[in-house]
């Protein structure tokens, strides 16, 4: 009997770690159900700052987030135990306030309050688990807190290199705007300082036509250059005039994009005739006007062999046009990037410019081959789904 009674304890201590093994391996950070308001009397109680997860409902990295980092045993140890947690949709409920009130226009944003409310660290972005639990040590410290060199910087007359850079780089993984830092930082301290691979990258974020870090970067091409490539170094200057034709779009300001045309011409930029193309193609897409011939001068003069600016195009010309021949076209340019490499986003394209040419069997055998892809992928595919229910509700039975 003292042998079975001993085995039933050593079986009953085995079955009990187990289930605690199963419960550590299952933990995941638990977030409050309730508002901010709630969060913050519940700071308040506990002592903690307040971790809120500001995402969307369509936001992929947002997803990805939830699916694999919140649900990590090490993240949800430091979350669950130093923060009270929230999730809060920045479009629906409380949200909206909530990212007019802190500004939050990236996604996921992840910020760390304190009880009555104010912001004192901020993050954002898809990262791993160790990052992530970074994130959370840093806001727990004030010296590695934003609200810290925030506090600092206001002050004025701060223009130390490290303090800068670092600075700098908090606003930039928090998505928001370091532009008047990289400014001081080009402007009070010397160029043997800024010129490293790591800053490029920091200057090149903040870098618009004629403001200073572009310049910095423009004046010393050769060395910057010798870093990071020619091909990253062209396609950073190519960045630079896009913007600038988006810029002169959303400002209805044709004669803008003209003066910047002529400047890709006067900095002896490589590839001219590309990007000069393709800033019409950018304007275009935003004032509409001139869509088709834009579209057509740039995909098939540049583009041929892209599938994914094969597809932008022919998406937007089904968007945009009801012109047949423009149709066609577009019809071409998409079974060209299935071609080049088939994915739930062109042959849902393929499938809609199909259906509007009235070829409505191709349609409907495109549209299942576009959700089988989606689904093995998690993608969304309602609205190819919405295509196929209305083209079989409509097809013409067969005499």
């Amino acid at each position: 009997m003292k042998i079975i009674f001993k085995s039933k304890i050593l079986i009953a201590l085995v079955f009990g770690a187990c289930l605690s093994s199963v419960r550590l391996y299952a933990q995941e950070i638990n977030f409050i159900s309730g508002d901010v308001h709630s969060a913050r009397e519940k700071a308040k109680e506990s002592n903690k700052l307040i971790f809120v997860d500001a995402y969307t409902s369509w936001c992929g990295p947002c997803k990805w987030m939830a699916k694999n980092v919140f649900t990590n045993p090490e993240v949800a140890a430091v979350y669950n135990e130093k923060f009270v947690c929230l999730k809060l949709d920045m479009e629906k409920g409380d949200g909206v306030e909530f990212a007019q009130k802190y500004d939050v226009n990236s996604y996921p944003t992840f910020l760390f309050l304190d009880a009555e409310g104010n912001r004192v660290h901020q993050t954002c972005g898809k990262k791993d688990a160790s990052a992530f639990i970074k994130d959370g040590k840093d806001a727990l410290v004030p010296e590695t807190q934003l609200i810290t060199f925030q506090k600092r910087y206001d002050k004025g007359g701060e223009f130390e290199l490290s303090f800068l850079k670092t600075y700098a780089t908090m606003l930039s993984n928090a998505g928001m705007n370091a532009a008047r830092v990289v400014d001081e930082l080009v402007s009070h301290n010397s160029a043997t300082d800024l010129i490293n691979k790591e800053d490029f990258y920091l200057l090149s974020e903040y870098a618009e036509l004629g403001n200073k870090p572009f310049e910095f970067i423009k004046q010393y091409r050769e060395k910057y250059e010798g870093m990071i490539g020619t091909n990253d170094y062209t396609q950073f200057i190519h960045s630079i005039f896009l913007a600038e034709a988006v810029r002169a779009a959303k400002n209805k300001a044709s004669d803008q994009l003209e003066k910047t045309k002529e400047l890709v011409q006067s900095y002896g930029i490589e590839n001219n005739g590309e990007l000069i193309a393709h800033m019409d193609w950018k304007y275009a897409q935003i004032d509409k006007s001139n869509l088709f011939q834009a579209a057509k001068t740039y995909i098939e003069s540049y583009k041929m062999d892209d599938a994914a600016e094969l597809n932008n195009a022919a998406w937007a010309i089904f968007e945009n046009s009801n012109e047949m021949r423009q149709v066609e076209i577009a019809a071409d340019w998409s079974l060209k990037s299935v071609k080049l490499d088939r994915n739930y986003a062109n042959t849902d394209t393929y499938a809609h410019l199909l259906s509007r040419l009235g070829r409505e069997d191709e349609a409907m055998s495109m549209a299942r081959v576009s959700i089988d892809l989606g689904k093995k992928n998690n993608e969304d595919t309602r609205e190819t789904e919405t295509l196929l229910k209305q083209l079989e509700s409509t097809k013409k039975p067969r005499k």
